[in-house]
């Protein structure tokens, strides 16, 4: 009894080689999962954009930030002014290229 377990268990687990058409759809099925994985957790932080862009290149925490005139032009550029620690800044973003924060001399 126990070498037939041995047996069917060995049988069950070893499997001849994928093809490599079940290989490629293992890999797409292993790349959507990743990238559905990391989207879902940038939507689970509950910061917007300008927040994000803002602490990344300013370094100020989200509870410093007061931000006004958040617009996004029709190329897709988002733009935005934000208030931290006394000083003013004028922020941009544009998805896939590129952030910026200048500060707003008095």
């Amino acid at each position: 009894m126990i070498t037939r377990f041995k047996k069917d268990f060995i049988y069950e687990f070893k499997q001849p080689d994928q093809t490599g058409e079940e290989m490629k759809i293992f890999s797409k099925k292993l790349m959507i999962i990743t990238v559905m994985s990391f989207g879902l957790s940038g939507c689970l932080t509950e910061t917007t954009i300008p927040e994000q862009m803002t602490e990344f290149n300013v370094g100020c925490d989200r509870e410093e930030m007061q931000i006004t005139e958040d617009s996004i032009e029709l190329n897709g550029e988002r733009s935005w002014k934000v208030e931290c620690r006394g000083k003013k800044y004028y922020c941009t973003y544009l998805e896939e290229s590129s952030s910026d924060c200048y500060e707003i001399s008095k």
